[in-house]
């Protein structure tokens, strides 16, 4: 009988040291905030922007292939419902399109009151990972 408890504790403690190791540690510096959007601009963290608390904050950028240039789009909208887009065919502007990862930080620019991006700025950073 003490021997069967013994061999119950120990199988249940070598259990939980094996669990212990499968599990992910998170650790680590994190930082969240809104997405921001102005007239000509809109900057914020994917990561962010997908778990906000509300459901009106995104913001992202797509690309196409066409037979004469690369075309991207970049928009955002804030947590009021204020949005800003801009669209570029600017080859280096669809090469920093192509580093975007869920975990990115983005920023754009237009110049005020036209819809062509003058800024892209894209960040990949551990602490924005959800």
């Amino acid at each position: 009988m003490k021997t069967s408890i013994q061999k119950l504790i120990s199988s249940a403690v070598l259990g939980l040291v094996l669990l212990s190791q499968s599990l992910p540690t998170w650790a680590g510096s994190t930082f969240t905030f809104d997405v921001q959007v102005g007239a000509n601009y809109g900057r914020g963290p994917m990561t962010w922007a997908r778990y906000s608390p509300d459901n009106q904050q995104y913001i992202g950028c797509s690309f196409e292939y066409s037979s004469s240039s690369p075309f991207i789009t970049c928009s955002a909208r804030d947590n009021t419902g204020k949005s800003s887009v801009c669209t570029s065919t600017n080859g280096k502007m669809f090469a920093a399109v192509r580093t975007i990862t869920d975990s990115s930080i983005i920023h754009f620019l237009s110049n005020q009151g036209s819809p062509t991006c003058t800024y892209l700025s894209v960040t990949n950073n551990s602490g924005t990972l959800k």
